[in-house]
């Protein structure tokens, strides 16, 4: 297969040693948007349940969330019955995992603490979500995709949310915010899923501070719902 090219998207080449670090330094924080790097405790909140609002009209036996953080998705999720068998959330903070670890949760819930491509177990899951996490992952995000995607059963859904690189702000002012973390061209992704054999079921743009999905030139972020078809 032949490797995207990122001619629209906005790159940023860190390591994951580099990545360690700063979520190390953060995950030190009182406040728990902090431990994860966002902006505030709402816009967290909000973006975790727009998600979960997305993916609730379908019954998951399994699910792997990559870069679980504070482990705040899966009590969200607690809070409106989206009941799996079994979940996992990986993280490769250690002071993360420590943190998710002392919540008590409604199902069946684990933790490992990894970087999801040195995951040597060859378990797939209905339901793999990606949120906020492939922009600032330390790996090309390409490569990181190629490996989420063997975690995916067939028929299985992949859902992600990201920066957005076409937000109408930057167009306006010519100025691109935040240039530690990458932002994406939501069609550079797009290309990048359907080479792996994805159909794209759904996709949009979304303002966590509001609880608003728009348009895509509308929002700082967007996200893709996908299922695997193979």
């Amino acid at each position: 297969m032949k490797n995207i090219k990122f001619s629209n998207s906005y790159i940023v080449k860190k390591n994951v040693n580099f990545v360690k670090r700063e979520y190390s330094i953060a995950s030190k924080h009182k406040q728990e948007n902090k431990k994860v790097k966002w902006g505030s405790y709402l816009s967290m909140i909000n973006r975790l349940k727009i998600s979960l609002s997305l993916l609730k009209k379908k019954k998951y036996r399994n699910w792997l969330d990559i870069g679980s953080g504070t482990g705040k998705f899966f009590l969200l999720a607690d809070k409106i019955n989206f009941k799996t068998d079994d979940r996992v959330g990986i993280e490769m903070n250690k002071n993360l995992i420590k943190y998710s670890k002392k919540k008590i949760y409604k199902f069946k819930t684990k933790f490992i603490n990894s970087d999801i491509v040195k995951l040597k177990d060859k378990k797939k899951y209905e339901l793999v979500t990606l949120i906020g996490v492939l922009q600032n992952c330390g790996h090309h995000p390409e490569f990181f995709l190629k490996k989420i995607i063997r975690k995916v059963k067939g028929r299985g859904i992949f859902f992600l949310t990201t920066k957005n690189i076409n937000w109408k702000k930057f167009k306006k002012k010519g100025v691109l915010f935040e240039k530690e973390h990458s932002w994406f061209d939501i069609e550079d992704l797009e290309n990048i899923l359907k080479k792996l054999k994805l159909k794209i079921l759904k996709k949009g743009g979304f303002i966590a501070d509001k609880n608003k999905i728009v348009k895509i030139n509308n929002a700082h972020s967007f996200f893709i719902l996908a299922r695997k078809n193979d």
